[in-house]
């Protein structure tokens, strides 16, 4: 009977061979050409877990704990008036996204200063690497937070990650969303949210928000009710007859073009909606240790090499043609399955390195050949590769 065990080694030959090259590669022969330069600046900031939120994500019910209210381009003592009205509905917490750094006469900041003393509000600033911009003093939020977004360091960057805390100058700042997470949960905090870090974004579109708009919460048949019980997070979500208004707008996986040039496609309050959301909810996705990703990249690409050694070598006919089906379906159906994963488990686990490998094992198999046969003559190794 013929053994089988030689092409169990020239699979973890060929993959061990795989995986050299990959490294190899990127270490030694990074891609400078400018020719590759405009398809590298149009995929540059595009991640394939994209993919669900702007096309597979089936959005939830509406918030039932989050209402968000735009405060538009009303003027300090007309969110006053706002804050105001919310007071009066008996809100769980607020969050104010606006900040006043200079201060203005009395007549209009003196409502405001008394609105925000009431506390039960957090407020927010911008974290600067050297400093923070941040309201005047007299605006005493009970809270603060600051509202930058991770990797947003240029208006073109898609917003996917978010860092509950961070350090500048060896201080540790909150991030608005979990100065807000902390002041609602209290000591049913979970601890991990409050770490150091990065997290992806759990998505939602707007529409899974109730968004109260000004000329609503003006009028005179509004019924507080809707803010009893609820966080309310106050800021610039749009200006009336403005669609196209690009004020604190945001590029994110929603966006419905996945790669390329686009408009930005989310104002930053609905983004501190979703985080907020998720953090209550306990579904910010987390990403898969790297040692998972690296082993699992392993075994799959040995077992991969086992069919493509076969076909090899026993059905030569037929293999160019099942090296190119092997790439087609192995490489959806673990798109699929990681997209599928971060749906159920809110863990992403990267197989960026597992389609390469999948792809490479098909044209390296010809360069392991002569590999094999020589280790063959040197009595190393008894390959299946002989038959061939």
């Amino acid at each position: 009977m013929r053994s089988k065990r030689p092409i169990y080694w020239d699979s973890l030959f060929l993959s061990i061979f795989v995986f050299l090259f990959m490294l190899v590669v990127s270490l030694l022969f990074p891609i400078k050409l400018k020719v590759f330069h405009p398809i590298k600046d149009a995929f540059s900031d595009f991640d394939y877990t994209d993919f669900y939120f702007s096309k597979l994500k089936h959005e939830p019910e509406v918030s039932e704990d989050i209402v968000i209210v735009n405060i538009g381009n009303l003027t300090r003592p007309e969110i006053a008036a706002e804050l105001e009205i919310i007071r009066s509905g008996h809100p769980r917490h607020i969050g104010l996204d606006a900040l006043f750094v200079e201060p203005k006469s009395p007549q209009e900041d003196s409502l405001l200063i008394d609105q925000i003393a009431q506390g039960n509000i957090t407020g927010i600033f911008n974290l600067k690497n050297s400093e923070s911009v941040t309201s005047a003093p007299q605006f005493s939020f009970s809270s603060k937070g600051y509202g930058n977004f991770y990797g947003d360091s240029t208006p073109t960057k898609v917003i996917r990650y978010f860092s509950p805390t961070n350090s500048v100058n060896e201080v540790k700042h909150d991030a608005f969303t979990t100065a807000i997470y902390k002041s609602v949960v209290g000591d049913q905090l979970k601890k991990k949210y409050l770490n150091e870090g990065k997290y992806r974004i759990n998505y939602r579109a707007p529409e899974s928000f109730i968004c109260i708009q000004p000329e609503e919460i003006f009028g005179p048949d509004f019924n507080t009710s809707i803010f009893k019980d609820k966080i309310v997070l106050m800021g610039f979500a749009g200006v009336a007859n403005q669609p196209l208004e690009i004020e604190d707008q945001h590029f994110t996986p929603m966006n419905v073009k996945l790669a390329g040039k686009s408009l930005p496609d989310m104002k930053g309050i609905f983004i501190h909606a979703s985080i907020l959301q998720s953090m209550l909810d306990g579904s910010l996705i987390t990403n898969c240790p790297k040692w998972i990703e690296w082993l699992l990249t392993f075994v799959i690409t040995y077992l991969i090499s086992m069919l493509i050694i076969h076909y090899y070598v026993h059905r030569p006919k037929w293999f160019h043609l099942m090296a190119k089906i092997v790439q087609l379906f192995f490489g959806v159906v673990f798109l699929f399955i990681s997209i599928w994963i971060m749906h159920v488990q809110n863990v992403v686990i990267n197989f960026t390195f597992l389609f390469l490998a999948i792809v490479l094992c098909a044209d390296l198999v010809y360069f392991y050949d002569p590999i094999a046969k020589w280790l063959h003559r040197k009595g190393l190794h008894h390959s299946e590769i002989l038959k061939h």
